[in-house]
């Protein structure tokens, strides 16, 4: 009797772990916004996109993270209607392989961006990871994408693109588009 009250339970605690990691996969695997949509539906004024950045080539005695990056690195604010002339590089984002790769590490970040959908954080992308060939989007781990590169080069400042172009050329031989 006692044996099968402990079976129970590990049974149970098993099927309350097993749907919570079910639960993130789940929430990690589906993209929270659909560019498509927001362009079909002509809904630019409820779409943001800030970019915290700092050179690329900084030394810091510890790795830094996200908040780091968010407090003494730069800001732009880029607005809806600044990203209607930039719909083909959020198209590229839908269409963009964010397959799992393998489990985050830390990430060393240099430059941090989010897309902000009516108020709510829906998309964001860490890079540069301590990993190379890897970036975080949507806190997940995957091999980089031109993609996520693509859609920030208009916004950021030339010195930053210079130096993201001097590093991905290893990984991404000129496929960086020109800024414009």
């Amino acid at each position: 009797m006692m044996l099968r009250k402990v079976i129970i339970a590990v049974v149970v605690v098993l099927m309350i772990v097993g749907g919570y990691f079910l639960i993130n996969y789940i929430r990690n695997e589906r993209n929270l916004i659909n560019f498509a949509n927001i362009i079909e539906n002509d809904t630019w004024d409820d779409l943001t996109l800030t970019i915290y950045y700092m050179s690329l080539f900084t030394l810091t005695p510890l790795p830094l993270q996200i908040e780091d990056v968010m407090r003494i690195g730069d800001r732009i604010v880029v607005s809806g209607e600044e990203l209607r002339a930039h719909a083909d590089l959020l198209i590229q984002l839908d269409n963009a392989n964010q397959a799992f790769a393998r489990r985050s590490s830390r990430a060393q970040a240099r430059i941090y961006y989010v897309f902000e959908y009516a108020n709510r954080r829906t998309f964001s992308v860490v890079f540069w990871d301590l990993e190379p060939g890897y970036m975080v989007v949507n806190s997940r781990m995957i091999e980089h994408d031109m993609a996520f590169y693509d859609v920030i080069i208009p916004f950021l400042p030339e010195y930053i693109v210079q130096q993201l172009r001097s590093i991905l050329k290893p990984i991404l031989i000129d496929a960086m588009p020109d800024k414009e």
